[in-house]
């Protein structure tokens, strides 16, 4: 995530408990034991029946399980999620958290962008759904916290939100690493070519380095062109560590014949941790084992979803997917797999 370790809660999640959404500026806020009281003028109505010029008094909802607390943060402008109480009193859902075990004022709005969108987010109000109205919304004003748009975006499919990541991944800094990590976890291949690109300097797992680390990591096309990408990100020794062990779990889990040549390198790898994921892989491969996806990962129902092989064998499914008899001799009985199968040696890949 950015600096700030803002995570945004997902607008899906939000619009069920909003009877009303609206962009404003809040004023007057004040502390009363567990809330904040403020007042909210309202520029721009997405839902409900407030209008723009109305100024409403807001209490955040006494009911949240966290402290709030108020901070510096004054004259706040944002998307702000109302929902009406008893007596008819507006409250207000935080939009996001630090993760901390307290909610601060400045998380309870989205952040929005000053003045008409970007030409590359804006959309058509009488057809785009609220839900994407409100990611492009917000993709304008997170630059400070461009990590908030993976998590609002989250339980969303739809072209808004491949628009906001590309408009991320054109951004400087870490918005562009959000922005690739986004279009990654949607299988995108030409992001995962970019990202292959900057993999040198891919070398934290915090941060917007970290995010797209995981996102490489959750990457499930099988697109071959995809696979050489992932396999090269895996092999290369001048990555870091990080990077090369989300790229070996992003074969392990495809395992598709484009991906054996790499799984097969990382066999002789000198850590054996990528030794072991390359070595699952590999046996997924042979034993005809389905590639995980959305539905299937909760539950690894796809361990089950298999297709028979010519290399499948009573020995090759004993030694299927995780080493019970211990990491190195599931390497080694892998290994020695592999040397026995030369027709599968036509593509000659080395960690370098």
């Amino acid at each position: 995530m950015a600096a700030s370790q803002l995570s945004a809660t997902s607008i899906p999640n939000l619009l069920t408990s909003a009877t009303a959404t609206v962009i404003g500026t809040e004023s007057a806020q004040i502390q009363a034991g567990n809330t904040i009281n403020f007042s909210l003028a309202v520029e721009r109505t997405f839902s409900g029946t407030l209008q723009a010029g109305n100024v409403i008094f807001v209490t955040s909802d006494p009911q949240l399980p966290r402290p709030v607390r108020l901070d510096n943060s004054t004259g706040l402008r944002g998307i702000w999620f109302l929902k009406q109480g008893d007596g008819g009193n507006w409250e207000c859902i935080p939009a996001a958290h630090s993760g901390n075990g307290t909610i601060f004022f400045r998380e309870f709005p989205y952040p929005v962008g000053a003045g008409p969108l970007p030409t590359e987010l804006a959309y058509d109000d009488g057809t785009t759904t609220l839900s994407d109205k409100l990611l492009l919304e917000m993709a304008a004003g997170t630059a400070n916290n461009p990590g908030l748009i993976i998590n609002a975006a989250s339980g969303l499919s739809s072209t808004a939100v491949l628009t906001a990541f590309r408009y991320y991944a054109t951004r400087p800094g870490d918005a562009s690493l959000i922005g690739l990590a986004g279009l990654v976890e949607m299988g995108d291949p030409n992001a995962l070519l970019q990202a292959a690109g900057l993999a040198s300097s891919l070398n934290s797992s915090t941060g917007a380095s970290g995010r797209l680390i995981s996102a490489v990591s959750l990457f499930r096309g099988t697109d071959p062109s995809a696979a050489a990408s992932m396999g090269q990100m895996a092999v290369s020794i001048a990555n870091s560590p990080q990077l090369r062990l989300a790229a070996a779990r992003s074969l392990l889990a495809i395992h598709t014949a484009a991906a054996v040549p790499y799984l097969r390198a990382l066999l002789s790898d000198q850590s054996l941790q990528l030794q072991v994921v390359a070595a699952q892989g590999l046996s997924f491969f042979v034993n005809g084992v389905g590639v995980p996806t959305a539905q299937t990962m909760p539950t690894l129902s796809h361990l089950n979803q298999r297709q028979a092989t010519a290399y499948q064998t009573i020995e090759t499914q004993q030694n299927l997917g995780y080493p019970a008899g211990g990491e190195i001799l599931f390497v080694q009985y892998w290994s020695a797999w592999w040397n026995q199968h030369q027709e599968l040696h036509t593509q000659n890949v080395s960690v370098r």
